[in-house]
């Protein structure tokens, strides 16, 4: 990494340089992790600038209050309270965190304004990178529960077993659940009940967003009332290689020749984002339909989620691509989208979904 070019971490609405910390995979930040962000928090001793925080006079001081899942309090705390004690010595604050077990906001009190918002300011960067070192536990998805559909994609998979059998790391766990096949719009990290709930009421109030653009749109191409049709064909690849591929995916086209979808994968991105609750990687959402991943060899044998490129086994796709380049995998009719859990099972052979919404 260029020291000179640290990298730009937004937080919310507000933008910080991140020095290099070796990200980890542990789901729960505890108090020894305290000695690795302690380095973080120097990092950003300087930026104390208030704009944006909600501090409050109260009594002879001020007092400002950090929303913060359970999981990171240890790591506010740090090893003996030393994280904690550090920064009320040097901002000459008070920080009061609740009690293990115990869910609810960590409130900052000190006699100086810009002290109470320097403690704010640390508090906010440990947890954000904190944040980010963590694997997605949930994704927004539309569901491809079409039978027919479902039925190309294990014609493709037989296929591609029996015809590519011998071509370097293709075997039978690479290959997506039928039950799970999905279109996914983006992923977020959402570590309580309360984030939890923040999501789901989001895409609740998305509905009526979405069902006025794609009326918009209806009207636009004549089609009003008609239905947003998909055709899912044709595959491509994720990296510049592909003899050496992680995940392999088909092709989405609208049938109408509109980018209805596209508008609405750009439209619930933007309002998550904007709501602090999933962090753009891309102007614009890749739409596809995941048919190949190697984090399915170990999701499946395992219960923890795979994070490091190191855990990963790429495998060589020419043949596939050369075979099934242009494979038809069918229509969908998009009804639904779904604020799913990562590495888990419904009833019905889908991810479990904490909300969902239908589409006209």
């Amino acid at each position: 990494m260029d020291v000179l070019r640290t990298p730009i971490v937004w937080i919310g609405k507000r933008c910080y340089r991140k020095s290099y910390i070796e990200a980890t995979s542990n789901r729960n930040c505890s108090e020894e992790d305290a000695t690795l962000d302690a380095q973080i928090c120097d990092n950003y001793s300087d930026e104390t600038c208030d704009v944006g925080i909600s501090i409050e006079s109260k009594g002879n001081g001020y007092h400002a209050f950090v929303k913060c899942p359970n999981v990171f309090f240890g790591l506010i705390i740090g090893k003996r309270g030393a994280m904690k004690k550090k920064i009320e010595s040097e901002t000459r604050t008070q920080i009061q965190i609740p009690r293990h077990g115990q869910d609810g906001d960590i409130e900052i009190f000190g006699i100086d304004r810009t002290g109470v918002g320097s403690a704010h300011t640390r508090i906010t960067v440990l947890i954000g990178t904190a944040r980010h070192r963590q694997p997605f536990t949930h994704f927004i998805s539309i569901p491809v529960v079409n039978p027919s559909i479902q039925a190309k994609f294990e014609e493709f998979k037989e296929e591609v077993l029996q015809n590519c059998q011998g071509e370097e790391g293709i075997d039978n766990t690479l290959f997506q659940n039928r039950n799970k096949l999905h279109i996914t719009i983006g992923t977020l990290t959402l570590l309580d009940d309360a984030e939890i709930a923040k999501a789901s009421n989001l895409l609740e109030e998305c509905c009526t967003q979405l069902t006025r653009l794609l009326a918009l749109f209806s009207l636009f191409v004549i089609l009003d009332g008609c239905p947003l049709l998909v055709n899912i064909r044709g595959l491509e690849y994720m990296n510049d290689d592909p003899s050496a591929v992680d995940v392999l995916y088909a092709k989405l086209t609208i049938d109408d020749g509109s980018e209805r979808l596209q508008e609405v994968a750009d439209t619930l991105v933007y309002n998550f984002t904007s709501a602090g609750l999933m962090e753009r990687q891309y102007d614009r959402v890749k739409l596809h339909m995941t048919v190949m991943n190697t984090l399915f060899r170990k999701e499946r044998t395992t219960s923890y989620a795979i994070t490091s490129p190191k855990d990963r086994e790429c495998f060589d796709a020419r043949k596939v691509l050369k075979l099934y380049g242009d494979y038809g995998f069918g229509s969908l009719h998009i009804g639904s989208i779904h604020l799913s859990q990562r590495l888990s099972t419904s009833l019905d052979g889908y991810y479990a979904a904490d909300s969902s919404i239908t589409l006209p």
